[in-house]
């Protein structure tokens, strides 16, 4: 592995994201935003059992014809290794599935983390293709364009439907240069790994109606509200069995709020009632 690679692992730590995703703990849900690459690291796990098992056979269509090959991994068209003009946005064309095939073959390490990082390895190969399609279509285009005016058949609509077609050819060859999975996408994804997990990690020491896992806007009503009723309600030292309105629980929960809440206008929000606890021993100001 060069070092370029070694400090990619690093700053992404694939093996810790693949782990989170594919064995998330009681209380964790991996949601739609998630889903996607779920299913892709599904896909690999069931490709690479596969090729493990076969290694002398590979024949494309009995692949292609196995209960996991039509994995979904998007929201939109039936599956999402077909080249569906609906699941464009989402979908692999089977061209790069084919061509990963062969470079699982030739890893030695097939684990999830792996294959990914070789995948991570090949975009700059699929934007060049996609490049050099790129300028051949615009040469032919050009060309045309050209030939039209010569012959004085150039008009208006014509000159319409020729950058439609432009358009879609582009579409199409930026599709069929696809590759697996890019840098950008990786990251976005261990984002809302971070966003998933983030709510086991409040401490919750206090009846004070902060969802983690809600809509950070509904975090952030809640604590207004604590701040409004200057801790703790009646029915919620009941329920903590105390007669505190605030206590070293509910600083302490409001600290864990402010390190892992990722929304910051609501970490910001506790850090702000913490100080104000620490100055005028209240949350009033």
């Amino acid at each position: 592995m060069t070092e370029e690679n070694k400090q990619l692992e690093t700053e992404l730590n694939l093996v810790e994201l693949v782990d989170k995703v594919m064995n998330p703990p009681e209380g964790v849900f991996i949601n739609a935003y998630l889903k996607p690459f779920c299913n892709k690291l599904n896909f690999i796990m069931q490709l690479t059992n596969y090729l493990i098992k076969h290694p002398a056979e590979l024949d494309y269509k009995t692949i292609e014809n196995q209960d996991w090959w039509d994995t979904r991994y998007n929201q939109l068209g039936k599956g999402g290794f077909v080249e569906g003009v609906e699941a464009r946005d989402m979908a692999v064309p089977k061209k790069t599935i084919f061509e990963m095939i062969e470079r699982i073959k030739k890893l030695e390490d097939k684990s999830l983390s792996s294959v990914i990082m070789n995948e991570l390895k090949t975009v700059d190969m699929y934007n060049l293709g996609f490049q050099k399609a790129e300028e051949e279509i615009e040469i032919r285009y050009q060309t045309a364009m050209a030939s039209l005016k010569k012959s004085k058949f150039l008009s208006s609509g014509v000159a319409t439907e020729l950058k439609a077609a432009l358009v879609r050819e582009r579409l199409n060859a930026k599709q069929a240069n696809k590759p697996f999975i890019t840098l950008y996408v990786l990251k976005q994804y261990s984002v809302e790994v971070n966003l998933a997990y983030f709510p086991t990690k409040i401490k919750v020491n206090a009846s004070i109606e902060y969802d983690p896992a809600g809509w950070s806007l509904n975090r952030l009503e809640q604590l207004k509200q604590l701040k409004k009723n200057d801790g703790r309600t009646r029915k919620q030292r009941r329920a903590d069995k105390t007669k505190e309105r605030i206590d070293s629980g509910m600083i302490e929960m409001l600290e864990s709020i402010v390190e892992h809440d990722p929304a910051e206008d609501v970490s910001n929000f506790a850090r702000d009632m913490i100080r104000l606890y620490e100055i005028n021993g209240s949350f009033k100001v």
